[in-house]
């Protein structure tokens, strides 16, 4: 039962301020874009927040997903997050933080922005009167 949830420590450090990074920028991008077509400025606003939260905790990620590989096979080294922070400084500098940005915001941006766009879709649908 206890590897049902390893490596939730790490996604929850993640993912909590990925997700209120994201939710923050949202809103304040709809409130100065008011004036737009409500489901483009949600659809845009939407997806570059998510680049927001996903850029900002992008370093965060890159530890996660290598812990969580690390504990897939055998021949793996087996580091805690501050001993693999170490090692990613040491062989591969502050850009080892960010390898992998491009394709994870290619995926974040349509992604954040359609789930925003159908949440005020929603939102409208069901509790407007």
């Amino acid at each position: 039962v206890t590897g049902m949830f390893r490596g939730i420590d790490m996604a929850l450090a993640v993912t909590v301020p990925s997700v209120s990074i994201s939710v923050g920028v949202y809103r304040t991008l709809c409130d100065r874009w008011s004036d737009g077509p409500p489901m483009a400025t949600s659809f845009m606003a939407g997806g570059l927040s998510g680049i927001a939260g996903s850029t900002l905790t992008f370093p965060m990620d890159v530890l996660r997903r290598r812990l969580q590989v690390m504990s897939m096979g055998p021949n793996l080294p087996r580091r805690g997050w501050v001993r693999e922070a170490a090692h990613i400084w040491h062989a591969e500098g502050a850009l080892g933080f960010w390898r992998g940005l491009t394709p994870e915001l290619a995926k974040v941006f349509p992604s954040v922005a359609i789930t925003f766009m159908t949440f005020e879709w929603l939102r409208v649908k069901l509790f407007s009167p």
